[in-house]
């Protein structure tokens, strides 16, 4: 890993966690078998299994990193998404102009 950079809120109980990965670092560990059981421990333990969870990986066109507030709508919109504990949707690829 390169850059992490971590926004949450205590209130609200939502959080942000935005990565820079060297070339296909992210995805070797994401392909991990420790990756997965953190993510499902993590899941049941931290938020009781009650936590709707989105991921995604891509490589920005323009090589900069999105706001907060960007990162967030991309993840939402795109990524690989979970529901108390369960996959619900695959991730989708975001189109030039929305990295735009």
């Amino acid at each position: 890993m390169l850059y992490a950079e971590l926004h949450g809120d205590l209130l609200s109980g939502e959080s942000l966690t935005l990565t820079v990965w060297r070339g296909k670092g992210m995805t070797k560990f994401r392909d991990h078998s420790a990756h997965g059981w953190a993510k499902r421990l993590l899941t049941g333990l931290v938020f009781g299994g009650q936590a709707t969870l989105w991921f995604l990986i891509y490589k920005p066109y323009d090589r900069r990193l999105p706001s907060t507030v960007e990162a967030r709508q991309l993840s939402e919109a795109h990524g690989r998404m979970m529901q108390n504990g369960r996959y619900v949707r695959a991730a989708t690829r975001p189109t030039s102009q929305e990295l735009i």
